[in-house]
Parts: C-alpha cells; structure tokens; sequence
C-alpha cells in the first residue's frame, strides 16, 4: 500500500482521529496500520470481537470492521457497538474479502454499519470513505454539541430568572454546567474591597467537591497572581486549552496547594470575567480534568454567554437589594421620627434617639454628645452598650472621632484604629465607629456631632471584610436617610468591637 496526498478537507478530518482497526489476519492488520498511520492517524489493533469490543472507546473516531473473525462475527460486534450508548455514535467501516455479495452487504448496513467495503480495495477509495465517514461524525457531532450549548443557556436563562436569590440561583447555573460543560466550577464574588469570595463551588465527584472548597477557602484568588490576577486586571477571559503539570507547579503558592490542584488534575481550563455596566462584578471558572478534551474558541464563547447572563442577574439581585434596604430605611426613619416627635422629656429624648438611631445603622453601643453652655466640649448625655466608646470624658473640637466631625462639620468613618490614632480619644482598641456632626442653620455654628459604629469582621484590627456585619462605611442611601432625619438633631456617637 502506498501513501497518498490529502486534500484540506481531508486533513482536517484526519486531525487527531483514532481508528480501531480490527481484523484476525495479523499481516493485514500490519498493512492496513501502517497505510493509516502514514495517512495522518493514530491507530489501535484488535485480532478479535471480544478485544475490539474490550479496547473500543467513545475517544475513537472510527472503526475499521472485519466481517469474518475467530470469535464471533463483525456483524455481531457492530450491534453490539451501535446499542451501547457510549458508541453507538461510532462509525463503523466494515471490510471484507468473503463476504461480497449484496445481501453481506445489506446485512452490514441493516445491523448498523455506516459503511461497507469489498476486499481487493483501492487505497484511494478506502481513505476517502473513511475522511467522508469522519465528516459526517464530526458534523453530528458539532450539530449536537450546539444543541446542547443552546439548552444549556435556555436552562440557565430560566434558573437566573426564576428568582432574585444571587446565590441560590448562581448555584444552579454552576450545577448545570458541571459536567455538561465542565468537571468543576467556582463562581466567585467581588467585594468591595477588591477581593473574591467564592459563591458557588460545583464538582461532578462529591468527594473532590470538598478538596475544591478547601481550596478555594486556604488559597483565594488574588489581584496580583496567576490568570485570576489577570482577569481582574483586564476584565478579560483567560482560556487555557492545555496545561502540563509543571506550570501547575510554577504556579502553587505551597505545596499543600500544590497537592490539592493535582488532586483535582486540570487539564484545560477558562476564567471569565462577570461584567455589568462597566464593573467586574466576580469570575466564572470552569475546568477540565479529562485529558481528551480540551477548551477552544466555541467553549470559551459558550462560557462568556453564560457569564454574561450571570452577571446580568447579580446585578439586577444587587439593585433589587439596594432598593429593598432603601425602602426599609425610610419606613424606619418615618416609625422613629414618629416615635421622637412624641416625646418631650429630654433625657428620654435623647436615649430614644441614640437607641433608634444605633438601630438604623446597625451599631452596637453608641453615645450622644452636647456641647456644654460655653461651647468648648463636648459632653456625653446619653449612651448604652459603650464596650467600644469612651464616654468618661468630655471631648474638645476636633478631639476623636466625635471631635473630629464636628470640626470638620462633616460624617467621619473611622475603620482602622491603629492607623488613625487621632480617634483613640473615643474609641477603644480594635473598634470601629462614624461620626456627623449637627449644624444649627440659624447661628450657623456647629452644637453637636453624632457617630455609629459597630462589629466590622475581618482578619484584624484595620481591615473590614463583609459590611453587612455593620460595616461602617454605610452606603449613599443610609447616610442620606441620616441626614434628614429629625433624630440627627443633636449630638450622637456609637461604637462597635471589631469581631
């Protein structure tokens, strides 16, 4: 048999094929391999229907059927292939030097076969049936592939859109692309502080589910390393088709990460950048740990599309959020500035207010400050829960945080103590807490400052994580729902231990 010249399109067709070549004549066999071989494929050997049916794989893209074997016939080996699900999408060429007449034929064909040729063949007409074989596999093949992507975003548009739950709808998206898409998924969150925090972590075996957690927990990602750097960076997606363990290694911060990432064994993988109105709203990641497949241009744009809808529906939960909190805000306002308006006496004034006024911003403890009959200090009036504030001592202007807004007439936010030791005046050791000040329109002068404070979790004294554990920094609405409320008509401070 001699080698022949391909056209294009039958190169693309024989790019990484494998073809099972079974057949009990061993000289054959040999012959038959090395003409394929020379032809641009990979080729595995089988002398019989048992170990064809043993060595056949969904990772073949053809097999190259003998009708006469020792054990049992090709037909039989054909029906065989053609009822497991896991081949039945196989091409099968037969072959035959005995069976040539045309019922062998329309035996072949009846049981399955998608081709059927007589021995003496042309090597010519061989080659081309087989590249017209692998077309047509590779074409049903992508046909299903986009059927299946286009289910995938129908599934995923119905989940996202079913409910404003960022979480529990972002962890069925990641549940419907492990393994349809991918062996494992994490989606993570942005905060604003800059960092990720994982929302959703997906593997197809539960027992790697748990070393991936773990993962991500000990080793977040982080702005200045490795592909997740990148992406934050650039707000691009980053596709990967294949990485070899050295650059896996390259890559771990220790080698107790290193032992996880080769447990979890990647392959290929994608991160994709969660964008909404110009912000990274969090990355979508998806991985491959089966070394016969590999990412390229349809994956990654099947990944942006869902993370596209993805982060349409984190921020469509966030505004929905936001509105709701405002909402709550000013229906708390209006019950507290009802309550105010009521009562006459003013030491209960005041310890209604500083109490309303804690539980509007999520504070702790807290203290109300007045300035004495000369207008030089401060002096605390009412308070409760002071664990974090001191209120032993009245404040000068711009001493500590209550001090400080009320000379600069503006709200300060103080959530790092050990860098700001101007605010020790008021505010114990690894506490947090803000302030603003009261400004009486008429004298235009300043009579008092206020400030709210309250448990801040992080890793330490000086960095605040999550603000929904009253976070200082409260958002525009808060502090503009602040400002026009009547309990912010005298002097406030409250304070908080961080956690």
């Amino acid at each position: 048999m001699t080698a022949v010249s391909k056209t294009p399109a039958e190169k693309a067709a024989t790019l990484k094929a494998t073809i099972l070549n079974v057949n009990d004549d061993q000289e054959f066999r040999y012959m038959m391999g090395r003409m394929l071989q020379a032809a641009g494929f990979d080729v595995v050997e089988a002398a019989s229907g048992e170990e064809a049916l043993r060595l056949v794989s969904s990772n073949q893209d053809l097999v190259l059927l003998a009708v006469q074997l020792p054990d049992m016939s090709g037909f039989e080996v054909c029906r065989r292939l053609k009822n497991d699900p896991s081949t039945s999408m196989i091409p099968v060429l037969h072959l035959s030097a005995v069976h040539v007449k045309s019922r062998d034929r329309a035996q072949g064909l009846k049981d399955g076969a998608d081709g059927y040729l007589t021995l003496p063949v042309d090597d010519d007409v061989l080659l081309a049936t087989i590249h017209a074989l692998l077309r047509a596999r590779r074409a049903t093949d992508a046909l299903r592939a986009s059927e299946d992507r286009h289910r995938l975003l129908a599934e995923a548009s119905v989940v996202l859109a079913s409910s404003l739950d960022c979480e529990t709808t972002l962890q069925s998206v990641a549940r419907l692309v492990v393994p349809g898409l991918a062996d494992w998924c994490v989606l993570n969150i942005a905060l604003e502080d800059g960092s990720l925090r994982p929302l959703a972590v997906t593997h197809a075996d539960a027992a790697k589910e748990e070393t991936l957690r773990e993962l991500e927990r000990r080793y977040p990602p982080t702005a200045d390393f490795g592909s997740y750097g990148r992406v934050m960076r650039t707000m691009e997606s980053v596709l990967v088709p294949e990485i070899s363990d050295e650059e896996i290694a390259s890559r771990a911060r220790s080698p107790e990460q290193l032992a996880m990432i080769r447990e979890l064994g990647p392959r290929s993988y994608m991160l994709v950048p969660l964008l909404a109105r110009g912000r990274l709203l969090g990355i979508f990641s998806c991985a491959s740990s089966d070394p016969t497949r590999r990412y390229g241009p349809d994956d990654l744009a099947l990944a942006e599309d869902l993370a596209s809808r993805a982060a349409l529906a984190i921020d469509n939960s966030q505004l929905f959020q936001q509105e709701q909190a405002r909402r709550t805000q000013v229906e708390a306002i209006r019950d507290v500035s009802g309550e105010i308006a009521k009562e006459l006496e003013l030491p209960r004034l005041l310890n209604l207010i500083i109490r309303r006024a804690a539980e509007l911003v999520g504070a702790d403890a807290g203290v109300i400050r007045l300035w004495d009959e000369a207008g030089r200090q401060l002096v605390p009036h009412a308070w409760f829960g002071t664990g974090g504030l001191v209120v032993e001592r009245a404040l000068k202007l711009g001493e500590g945080v209550a001090g400080a807004a009320a000379g600069q007439r503006k709200g300060v936010v103080v959530n790092d103590h050990a860098a700001q030791p101007w605010a020790h005046s008021d505010i114990r050791e690894h506490h947090g807490a803000a302030a603003v000040c009261h400004r009486d329109p008429e004298r235009r002068a300043v009579r008092g400052c206020r400030a709210a404070g309250g448990r801040v979790a992080g890793s330490g004294p000086g960095r605040a994580r999550d603000h929904k554990d009253a976070r200082f920094e409260r958002g525009p609405e808060a502090d503009r729902g602040a400002r026009q409320s009547p309990i912010w008509d005298r002097a406030i401070s409250c304070g908080g231990r961080r956690a």
